[in-house]
């Protein structure tokens, strides 16, 4: 590990102890940012804590948004949410996470604190990480404040340092292949524990779902994989040539959709992956 690594490493957890400090009373009663669903019956696979540090649940972070409001009883409000990393700097998210799920929050929130979850991948274990604005560019593309639904997309990039988590590809996959393809989603849950075990709130629990898409349009793909609240920002992929690619992030549950049948997500199409090639997010 690199000085410059061992340093920022110190300084976010430094941070981190101290902000959960005064956060403590609510860090663990906070809510998933979305609803997502499940759609009967539950078909997501469990991954254990044993398979975390294995590839590509390692590119995964588990991670809890902190806002500039607080609830009824003063606490601040934070949210949770998944994302995964593209580059050793960037992690790829959902933009509606950055904003309070409230609805008098909504539209006036804004995150101050984003603390990341990663799985160490020697020793298995999850370390946190604290980053703010001064530590990292917290970017939503300005086409989401007017097309929430069709770029709902946004990134963390770390201003200084780097985590050593392995990344995953983007890929700007053709609507027939999308069609053919099973897709793959995962993400963290942390509000259902597997096989009816006790609820640990301190515990997040990653889940994989695998089905087709329903339908598409030029920004949206919608597909019949369960997944539940906290997964919004997780990648859904599809295997090519023997490689996981990312061709959508998730988004959204069957509350979208009409007929309350799929969940959804944005696609990652050229503009998507053009966007953050121009900001030095992602490196093909």
């Amino acid at each position: 590990m690199s000085r410059k690594f061992r340093t920022l490493a110190i300084v976010i957890t430094i941070i981190f102890m101290a902000t959960m400090l005064s956060a403590s009373i609510s860090a663990y009663e906070i809510m998933p940012s979305s609803k997502d669903s499940i759609i009967p019956p539950d078909e997501r696979v469990y991954i254990d804590d044993s398979s975390r540090n294995e590839y590509p649940y390692i590119s995964l972070a588990y991670l809890t948004f902190w806002y500039d409001c607080v609830d009824e009883n003063g606490n601040q409000c934070g949210s949770r949410g998944t994302g995964f990393f593209i580059t050793d700097k960037s992690i790829l998210t959902a933009a509606h996470n950055f904003s309070c799920a409230k609805a008098n929050h909504k539209d006036t929130s804004k995150v101050v604190r984003i603390d990341i979850g990663i799985v160490a991948k020697v020793s298995g274990y999850t370390q946190t990480y604290t980053v703010t604005s001064s530590t990292a560019n917290m970017y939503i593309p300005a086409a989401y404040s007017a097309d929430k639904k069709n770029y709902d997309y946004a990134c963390i990039h770390l201003t200084a340092g780097s985590l050593a988590a392995p990344v995953l590809t983007l890929y700007n996959a053709p609507e027939s292949e999308l069609e053919a393809s099973n897709l793959i989603c995962m993400g963290y849950d942390p509000l259902t524990p597997p096989n009816n075990e006790p609820f640990v709130k301190q515990n997040p629990y990653l889940y994989k779902g695998v089905g087709k898409s329903t339908r598409l349009n030029e920004h949206i793909i919608y597909y019949n994989i369960d997944t539940d609240r906290g997964q919004s920002g997780s990648p859904v992929m599809i295997m090519k040539d023997g490689k996981y690619q990312v061709v959508a992030i998730h988004t959204s549950g069957t509350g979208e959709d009409n007929k309350g049948e799929s969940n959804s997500g944005v696609r990652i199409t050229q503009a998507v992956i053009n966007d953050l090639l121009m900001r030095g997010f992602y490196q093909q």
